[in-house]
Formats: C-alpha cells, structure tokens, sequence
C-alpha cells in the first residue's frame, strides 16, 4: 500500500528540474514528459497563472519490494488521471532510496 505527501510550488521548473534528474522512468497525462516544463509554463501563461502556486507536487512511496519501477509509475499515472482530470501531470518515478516512490507534478 503506497503512502501519499501532497505538497505544491511556487517555482514548477524548479521542481521539475529536481525531480527529471532522478527519475527512471517518466510519463506525462495530458502532456509529454520530455516537454514538461516548456508545455506547462504555455500554459500558465496563457491561463495567466503565473504567480502564486504554479504546481501540485505529490510525493507516492511504495514499500520496498513492493513494485518494479514501472508498475509504481502506471500506478502514478493512474492516480493522476483519477484526482487531475484535465490537467498536465507528469509522473517522475525514483529509485535512489530503498523504496521506489513517485513525483507527481500536477499544473
């Protein structure tokens, strides 16, 4: 059973940065992940949502053994489909702890 941390940003290409660097495996919803920051920041500017929170950042841990890299981001897109209908959302999966655990970028 995952644990889930819900968070957000002010800077989403900070974010983004950090999380991209580690990730194994990545997928976008409604959005490429190879072009993750250019598409989001389009969008903002173009919904003038620029200030303030930028992104919802949604930390998912599995326990160790408990997924393989790609089960754990199908998991993560599945949970971004459900609770960001709609919207841009990037799953950044991370193997560099004992357990596997997904970033959810949210725009």
């Amino acid at each position: 059973m995952a644990t889930i941390q819900l968070g957000n940003t002010k800077v989403a290409n900070r974010l983004i940065s950090y999380v991209e660097k580690r990730a194994e495996v990545r997928e976008g919803v409604d959005c490429p992940a190879e072009y993750a920051k250019a598409q989001m920041k389009a969008t903002r500017e173009l919904w003038g949502k620029n200030d303030g929170i930028q992104a919802h950042h949604i930390i998912q841990s599995f326990k160790p053994g408990e997924v393989t890299p790609e089960l754990a981001n199908q998991i993560g897109q599945d949970l971004a489909r459900e609770i960001a209908k709609g919207h841009e959302c990037v799953v950044y999966t991370h193997t560099d702890k004992d357990h596997i655990h997904n970033h959810i970028v949210i725009n």
